[in-house]
């Protein structure tokens, strides 16, 4: 979870000046039922039935829609998480009997500037 002190969201949640919604409320909208009504009257105006046209147009939204959702919902534009770290590995050989195995925790820091994540931590060896 990031830190909200420390995180920015790419598209703000601010309101506009349309029936009171805000941005990312129109940006849904458009990619929602604006862009799929556009498409499917493109696709007809090109010589295909209005049917196949709608049907053409929602096959192609389903496939960017996730990614257009989250970049209005979930993308930041910087983000600082905190990091918990756990390593756990084992050296074994055929001999019977117990192998090595070591364990180690540790914390860092991860931050994340529109797509490139950077992450570092330290970490402590236990057992």
């Amino acid at each position: 979870m990031p830190i909200a002190a420390w995180s920015r969201s790419l598209i703000p949640d601010e309101k506009i000046d349309i029936d009171d919604a805000t941005l990312k409320d129109v940006l849904r909208s458009q990619i929602d039922v604006s862009a799929p009504a556009m498409l499917a009257a493109t696709l007809a105006f090109h010589c295909i039935s209005a049917d196949e046209a709608k049907r053409q147009a929602a096959a192609s939204m389903s496939e960017i829609r996730p990614a257009a959702h989250f970049v209005i919902d979930k993308a930041s534009l910087h983000a600082v998480r905190p990091l918990l770290l756990l390593d756990v590995a084992g050296l074994s050989d055929s001999a019977p009997g117990p192998s090595a195995r070591g364990v180690a925790v540790g914390a860092g820091i991860g931050v994340t500037v529109i797509t490139a994540r950077l992450e570092a931590g330290y970490m402590r060896t236990v057992s």
